[in-house]
């Protein structure tokens, strides 16, 4: 079930939550939960939205549920709630929560992520991508 969860995150709906210095492991939801008329042509929908994960997805330290309701289209668990859980994942790990230590595939050093060197860290990930 752990690998199913990560593979949502690494290749499913749910990309946006992943980050590239930390592997997280989750599942994206989006329902319908109600329809509003807006006079007789214009029916809006609203959709909830939702991504829950936890990371690292290895050793699985925290969880997050990121839960939210929109009214209309586009509505996706996995691209809207995902990015929030993306976001404070990223700040948790430019604030030293978790206390990270990655490998430097360059360079074959253990490197500390600091609030310091966090963003660096995450550019240079993505340049490998």
């Amino acid at each position: 079930m752990q690998e199913v969860l990560e593979h949502v995150v690494s290749q499913g709906l749910g990309r946006k939550a992943g980050t590239p210095i930390l592997k997280v492991a989750g599942k994206t939801g989006t329902s319908q939960v109600g329809e509003y008329d807006f006079r007789e042509e214009n029916n809006v929908n609203e959709y909830q939205l939702a991504f829950c994960g936890y990371f690292p997805a290895d050793a699985p330290k925290y969880s997050i549920i990121v839960s939210m309701n929109k009214l209309g289209l586009p509505a996706s668990g996995g691209g809207m709630a995902g990015v929030v859980f993306h976001d404070i994942v990223k700040w948790m790990i430019s604030h030293g929560i978790p206390n990270l230590a990655i490998i430097d595939e360059m360079t074959n050093d253990t490197v500390r992520v600091t609030p310091n060197n966090v963003d660096s860290i995450i550019s240079n990930s993505l340049k490998q991508d």
